[in-house]
């Protein structure tokens, strides 16, 4: 029987730039109404810009239209099917096709759990680093 104690050392918090690697290749799923598995990827400043270059101002203007073409440019699989992002209007029109009311509104449900998680993990991040500099000042 040893006497030494076991020291646990924390992991390192990852850098800002781990947490944006990781964020680019995260990929969320949940059932639809219908029963289907629906993957939506998280869609960072260029997949929003990319979408934007593909639908143009005037439809991005109008919320409801954004949001479906928001959500169908999202998905990135159904039921384990995986599709690549659409590169033109038709291809994110078909998209919007293949998902109908019930997976548009899974990927809305998804896209807005993920934008709480960032939300909530950079609220965690302030709050750390803000005890971080209480102690060094106290």
């Amino acid at each position: 029987m040893s006497n030494e104690a076991e020291v646990s050392v924390p992991e390192p918090a990852p850098s800002p730039s781990d947490i944006i690697k990781a964020r680019a290749s995260r990929v969320d799923y949940a059932e639809d109404m219908l029963g289907r598995k629906i993957g939506v990827k998280w869609l960072g400043p260029m997949g929003r810009v990319s979408l934007a270059r593909i639908v143009g101002n005037a439809d991005m203007g109008n919320e409801e239209v954004a949001n479906h073409f928001t959500a169908a440019y999202a998905v990135c699989s159904i039921d384990n099917v995986v599709y690549a992002p659409p590169q033109n209007m038709a291809e994110l029109e078909m998209m919007l096709q293949r998902l109908d009311d019930e997976g548009v509104i899974c990927a809305m449900r998804l896209i807005m759990e993920q934008r709480v998680s960032m939300l909530n993990s950079k609220r965690g991040q302030d709050a750390s680093k803000e005890a971080s500099e209480s102690l060094k000042n106290s």
